[in-house]
């Protein structure tokens, strides 16, 4: 294996021929990668990434926060979030309630 762009002195590690197609295959990708990330551009989609993940995660603990309200209102007879109307249906029936 012959590696181009590498500084006089550095030697590389010996590889079993049986992985040279494996390797083969998945240098290009790295090589694209390499330059997807490299730059501003790179830096500006590793911290989208890492704000989605977080945007996820505060997404779930609303949704069990929310749960947990429910839970509670339904105990204490009070109206939960999946008794809300729509505002289609909020408009039909306030013009029921206004022909009556």
């Amino acid at each position: 294996m012959v590696v181009e762009g590498l500084p006089p002195g550095i030697e590389t590690l010996p590889i079993a021929p049986d992985l040279q197609p494996l390797i083969d295959i998945i240098q290009p990708f790295f090589s694209k990668l390499s330059v997807l990330l490299g730059g501003i551009f790179g830096v500006y989609i590793l911290l989208l990434l890492v704000r989605i993940y977080y945007e996820r995660k505060h997404v779930r603990l609303l949704q069990d926060m929310r749960y947990d309200l429910d839970v509670l209102n339904e105990h204490y007879g009070l109206p939960t979030s999946k008794q809300r109307k729509g505002w289609l249906r909020r408009v039909f029936s306030s013009r029921k309630k206004s022909k009556k």
